[in-house]
């Protein structure tokens, strides 16, 4: 018999508080005698949730039920969740697809649980690389990514050093010497609207025709996948505006606003904003060749995963023009 750590028995023990308090929260909003609301979805669920939550005409209206992100969520999360929304009025989802995590966490398997006179509003999975050509996501196996050292992201430029064998000292000097071609910054910007545009085309609020104007280039997003707040409020207004209800948005911080990636000037251009030196995690700036030390270290572990990242930005690195 296998005795449990004590990480895993604290982990066990939060994991069984947070769906306890789930279920008081969903048994509280079918009590309230208003419709019971559901936000599913990645991170961005939360904050999203968060700013409809303080809407007075939204909190009049539904009773919102928080619920945990899809990468974060448990097998006894999703069959709890799964008993709510037999009971749910309005689900504001994003495009997840099917047995994400090997969990029934798909947006068609949840609605599925829902009644028939439950709405759906599908909101994008919101994704903005055109500022950090640079930052990428690596997958040795389907849907299932791999974090980085120190800023879970990985950065293409260090992975083309790590698949030419470079050492750190070139590696540096391929990031300070690099300057990509106007054209080789537009086939990538090109590449991210044939592969995110459709989950803007299939929502019911799209947003990237928005965050695209010159005067969100360099501010709409933290980092590849974490927008800033004041794109949040305006997603947050499309969706009222969908439900019409008004919306009337306060102050608040951040929710999103870790980690903080670079904005190269060259890709910058003559756009409206500053460019960004260096990674800021946790508050704390990155100096660059601990990140390319450490990165390089790390990759000369996994080779499976600089394989995986040579074949699948293979195109982004020659766009780019990288070894």
């Amino acid at each position: 018999m296998t005795v449990p750590t004590r990480q895993a028995l604290v982990v066990r023990a939060a994991h069984a508080r947070r769906l306890a308090a789930f279920e008081l929260r969903a048994a509280r909003a079918v009590r309230s005698g208003r419709p019971v609301a559901v936000v599913l979805g990645n991170c961005q669920a939360p904050p999203v949730h968060d700013l409809l939550s303080a809407s007075p005409a939204f909190a009049r209206t539904y009773a919102l039920v928080p619920v945990a992100p899809v990468h974060a969520i448990t097998a006894a999360e999703v069959h709890a969740l799964q008993r709510l929304l037999t009971r749910t009025e309005l689900i504001l989802g994003q495009p997840v697809g099917p047995d994400y995590r090997g969990l029934e966490v798909g947006l068609e398997q949840l609605t599925a649980h829902a009644p028939a006179s439950c709405r759906t509003i599908r909101w994008p999975s919101m994704f903005w690389d055109a500022p950090f050509p640079y930052t990428v996501y690596v997958r040795p196996s389907p849907r299932v990514h791999v974090d980085a050292p120190i800023i879970t992201y990985h950065d293409v430029r260090i992975l083309a050093a790590a698949v030419a064998g470079m050492n750190a000292a070139e590696t540096s000097a391929l990031l300070r010497d690099h300057r990509p071609t106007a054209d080789g910054l537009a086939e990538v910007r090109a590449d991210m609207w044939r592969t995110y545009g459709s989950f803007d085309r299939f929502s019911d609020v799209p947003m990237l025709d928005w965050v695209q104007r010159p005067e969100h280039f360099a501010s709409a997003f933290w980092t590849i996948n974490h927008p800033a707040r004041f794109v949040l409020v305006e997603l947050v207004r499309r969706l009222h505006a969908q439900l019409g209800l008004p919306y009337v948005p306060g102050d608040g911080p951040e929710p999103l606003g870790d980690p903080i990636t670079p904005i190269d000037a060259a890709v910058l251009g003559d756009r409206p904003g500053s460019p960004r030196s260096a990674w800021v995690v946790d508050g704390q700036t990155i100096p660059w060749d601990r990140l390319i030390a450490a990165h390089l270290a790390w990759y000369a572990t996994r080779p499976d995963v600089v394989a995986a990242g040579a074949a699948e930005h293979a195109d982004r690195r020659a766009r780019l023009g990288l070894p």
